[in-house]
Order: structure tokens, then sequence, then C-alpha cells
């Protein structure tokens, strides 16, 4: 089987897996913010021509009184668009985990914005909705999984301490958890040492049609636009 056919079936899977997932009522209910469509103005804080991200390689954990670092070159970015909309945990489509591949990879998309590149990031990674409160970009998001589902959502707040920076202040789970996983949670989060993310420029950005724009339950109105 040629490379270029791999990838095509290997997308047929990720959009037929879109199209027989149902977003469970816990996560629904889990969502606080609602998508009007209108202008955040989230450029009068950030600059927001770009991408945040910040490199796994500095995380790092206490045990007691000893720092232990760990050891990772993964890159974790986050995007904010003007309308609301909000993606975390994004790479470009070769899984480089670098952040100078992202520039290129946006361009392939905007580029050719009906190809297997484009419609692979509308349906993938994790998409949401982020609201403003003075300095704090406060943000909602959940995973789009293929079957058999394994749904998760979480909230997290950044707050801005620059055009340039910013960094994780809080963070929960809003999807079902029992109790001692969310107890672990607060665990695992109350132990890490948090990085700041730090923003890239990029020549363009892809839109935000994302799946999450055919929910009817995402909008304020409760009603997909046609």
């Amino acid at each position: 089987m040629s490379k270029f056919l791999r990838f095509g079936f290997g997308l047929i899977l990720i959009l037929m897996g879109a199209c027989s997932v149902k977003v469970p009522q816990h996560i629904k209910d889990g969502f606080t913010y609602c998508y009007n469509q209108e202008s955040t103005g989230i450029e009068r804080i950030i600059n927001n021509n770009g991408f945040f991200s910040y490199s796994k390689e500095f995380d790092a954990y206490r045990i007691g009184s000893i720092k232990v670092h760990k050891i990772d070159t993964m890159f974790y970015n986050l995007m904010f668009f003007d309308d609301g909309i909000f993606i975390i945990g994004f790479h470009d489509s070769s899984n480089k985990n670098s952040q100078d591949k992202i520039p290129g990879f946006f361009k392939k998309i905007v580029l050719n914005p009906m190809g297997e590149e484009a419609q692979s990031f509308s349906v993938s990674y994790e998409w949401g909705i982020y609201r403003i409160e003075g300095d704090v970009i406060k943000t909602q998001f959940v995973n789009h999984p293929a079957p058999p589902p394994v749904w998760s959502a979480f909230e997290i707040w950044y707050k801005v301490l620059d055009r340039n920076t910013i960094i994780e202040i809080f963070s929960k789970p809003i999807h079902y958890t029992k109790e001692v996983d969310r107890n672990n949670y607060e665990i695992t989060r109350s132990q890490k040492v948090i990085s700041p993310y730090k923003f890239f420029p990029v020549e363009v950005k892809p839109t935000s049609n994302c799946w999450l724009k055919n929910e009817d339950w995402f909008y304020c109105d409760g009603t997909v636009p046609h």
C-alpha cells in the first residue's frame, strides 16, 4: 500500500470516527461556557497572530523536598481564535513534535482547506471555547475520540503575564470522574511546577471551523446556524 493510500485510509477512519461518536451528557453538562459567534477582542491583551507553546522538557515535580526534573522534548501547543474558539494539543501532520514545523503545517491547511490535513485538523485534537475576565483567559475544551470513545474535558485558566507570555493558574476536569480520580488529579497538579507558554507568530492561521461547530449544545441559543 502506498504512503498516499495509507494516509487516505487513516483519514477516512478519523472522519468515520468523527461522525459516529456522540458527546455524552456529562460532557455537555460540564461546559458552562457557550459559543455566540462574536469577536472576543483577545488581541487587546495578547498577540494572536500565531500560537502559544511550551516545552515539556521544563516540567518538574517535587517528591518531598526534592525537585525532580522530567526530561521530555515534547512541545505543547495551544491557540486562540478571535471568535472564542480554542484548540490545544495540536502538532503538524508528520507527527514531528517541533514548534518550527507549525507555520508550514498551517500554510498547508490554509492553501488546501478541503484537503486531508485540513479535514483532520478540524476533527482531531482538543477543541473548546474561552472567555476573558480581566487578565485571565478561561478555557473549556473536550477531546473528540474515535470509537470506542473515551471522553475527557477540562477547564484551564491562563493568566496573561505580557502580550507574549501566559501561564496556567487553574485546571480541573469537567467530565465525570470518581472522587478518588479527582483527588489524584489535584495531588498531581499540586506537585507540578508550571512553565509559561511563549508566543510564536505565524504568517497564516487556519480558520476556527471545527467539529464542535456542528453541535447544537455548543451554541448559546442551542441551534447550529444554517
